[in-house]
């Protein structure tokens, strides 16, 4: 691993963090930042399954539905592989 292939991974990690720390603490645009404007994305959960075809509708439905709930996420060990550059 070179040293731009060390820098990207610990990117991702950080990036993570963030995600973790937005969702927790609910600043909805901060946990907005860590996605794509046009992102694609189902879930399956208790509350049922979800597709979502862009940010805003993710961090909408999301805010809405732990509106009143607490949670606390935590990532350890991360398992990264890069595919390609980009």
């Amino acid at each position: 691993m070179d040293l731009e292939q060390f820098a990207e991974i610990e990117a991702i990690k950080a990036l993570k963090a963030r995600y973790f720390r937005a969702l927790d603490t609910k600043q909805w645009q901060a946990w907005a930042e860590c996605f794509t404007e046009n992102i694609k994305a189902s879930f399956d959960g208790a509350e049922g399954s979800f597709d979502f075809s862009s940010r805003d509708d993710l961090v909408n439905t999301n805010a809405e539905l732990l509106a009143n709930v607490s949670t606390v996420h935590q990532g350890h060990t991360p398992e990264i592989e890069l595919t390609s550059a980009t």
